[in-house]
């Protein structure tokens, strides 16, 4: 297993708050890790939000990423 980059948890934040730096989105288009980090990030956010009665079940792709 390899490691998570150290900044996923910046890019995670950046998206749920809409707050980003240049430095950031640069990272974010070098980083692989980062680059998926940030295309799931909205899913998950509006994810958690959902009423726990009301939550379908993701596609099992997204799970896996």
């Amino acid at each position: 297993m390899t490691e998570r980059c150290i900044h996923e948890p910046q890019v995670s934040r950046a998206v749920i708050e809409d707050r980003w730096t240049d430095a950031l989105r640069l990272h974010v288009s070098q980083c692989p890790d980062c680059e998926v980090a940030a295309a799931v990030a909205p899913f998950m956010t509006a994810f958690a939000r959902t009423d726990v009665r009301r939550r379908p079940l993701p596609d099992p792709a997204m799970l896996w990423l």
